[in-house]
């Protein structure tokens, strides 16, 4: 009986929104084929005095077959872990491989993402706000990088099972695996004869591509309050 209240959507956004007037850091350190994650609270003074030193707290950890190589940031609670390299059996490496992981480090559960049909993919964990629901969006990259076969995955009551095909119109390359989901779109950098950042609105499914300077190089993509802000290195 109780599973019907904690799994309404009702519920889940009421412990969300509670969740948000008392923000925490998340932290997560890898260590080989280990994540651990802690969390601190989150300063809330304006003062320009720095806030004394916090301690944080150790939540769990997560255990992998291949050494850990990516982290997503976390999305409504949810932390995405992209793992690839030889397994280790008996202090000896066997076969390789490469998986993606939804991990909530609050309940210690996790998710095998389904593999697409391809070796050389790029994959990023999004979030459509409307729907509230989790998604993966990915894309298999030829020899010169360029990025064709762009396929969705809803993970979730109703799905996390199939891939969908969804068009992009734009081969264009991903310059890194750097990435960020803001109010329901997902922004990252790629190049093809222009630099620009690739928008992907989660609900729609659909490709917005916007042009950026090109005294501008090797952009990161940050949220600043909400919109989409480029900090360029130097």
């Amino acid at each position: 009986q109780w599973a019907s209240v904690l799994g309404h959507s009702g519920f889940r956004d009421l412990l969300l929104t509670r969740s948000q007037s008392r923000p925490r850091l998340l932290f997560a350190c890898v260590d080989g084929n280990n994540v651990f994650f802690l969390s601190s609270p989150q300063p809330q003074s304006s003062s320009p005095t720095p806030p004394p030193p916090v301690a944080a707290d150790y939540h769990m950890s997560f255990s992998f077959d291949h050494p850990v190589q990516d982290i997503s940031t976390s999305l409504n609670g949810f932390v995405c872990v992209y793992t690839s390299g030889y397994r280790s059996v008996n202090a000896k490496k066997s076969m390789e491989g490469e998986e993606l992981v939804i991990c909530n480090p609050s309940t210690g559960q996790s998710l095998t993402v389904p593999r697409m049909n391809s070796s050389r993919m790029t994959r990023f964990f999004v979030y459509d706000t409307i729907e509230k629901l989790h998604k993966v969006l990915g894309m298999i990259w030829l020899q010169d990088d360029r990025t064709v076969d762009h396929q969705v995955l809803t993970l979730g009551v109703g799905g996390g099972t199939t891939w969908r095909t969804t068009g992009c119109g734009v081969p264009c390359s991903t310059w890194q695996r750097q990435n960020i989901c803001i109010n329901g779109v997902i922004y990252y950098v790629a190049r093809e004869c222009d630099q620009m950042i690739v928008c992907f609105d989660v609900r729609s499914e659909k490709y917005i591509f916007v042009k950026f300077p090109d005294m501008i190089f090797w952009p990161v993509v940050l949220d600043f309050y909400g919109k989409l802000a480029l900090v360029v290195l130097v």
